[in-house]
């Protein structure tokens, strides 16, 4: 599909796994035409081929960015973060944040209400669902069991992440529901 583009022609490239920014980048030169790649996470390794992303990186993705037209990036911090980790002007890069205001404010509810927390997405190593676990096993430690957590998703790392929810004894408070496709 992409060698049927015209010149002239831009592609959004979501940059979420190996393949298809390459591919982009190929048909690209072949075809003549712009693309803006969009970066939502810089994903570290993981899983059984994870070592290969740290030739990846600095051989495709740093390739791939640099010929990109433009780059899209959630926070000014993540452009910093990009621009000096592949080497690019910040000037190339832009700030389109996600929409959600991440914005926490305090609650008018007192601590011995029930709280509940969803989490939603792969249970992998950028996900980074350690901290909330430990979170979780701190806030229960100061504030007693009146919390639940729902984890629906799915990953490499969901019989580590049982575990661990095991060994601290959350067993009752957090709970894995697995995928949900509706």
């Amino acid at each position: 599909e992409l060698l049927r583009l015209k010149k002239g022609s831009i592609i959004h490239l979501h940059i979420a796994q190996a393949y298809m920014p390459e591919t982009v980048l190929l048909a690209s030169k072949i075809k003549k035409f712009d693309y803006i790649a969009h970066v939502h996470t810089d994903v570290q390794p993981s899983g059984l081929f994870g070592f290969m992303l740290r030739a990846y990186k600095p051989l495709v993705l740093k390739r791939v960015l640099s010929n990109a037209k433009s780059i899209i990036v959630p926070t000014s911090d993540y452009a910093a973060l990009i621009s000096e980790q592949y080497g690019l002007s910040i000037k190339k890069i832009n700030v389109i944040p996600n929409g959600t205001r991440h914005m926490i404010t305090a609650s008018k509810t007192s601590t011995n209400d029930k709280k509940e927390i969803l989490f939603v997405g792969r249970l992998s190593v950028d996900k980074n669902i350690p901290l909330l676990i430990d979170t979780i096993s701190q806030y229960t430690s100061k504030y007693g069991n009146n919390i639940t957590v729902n984890i629906v998703g799915e990953g490499l790392l969901r019989k580590k992440l049982e575990h661990k929810t095991r060994i601290l004894g959350l067993s009752n408070i957090i709970n894995f529901l697995g995928p949900k496709t509706s």
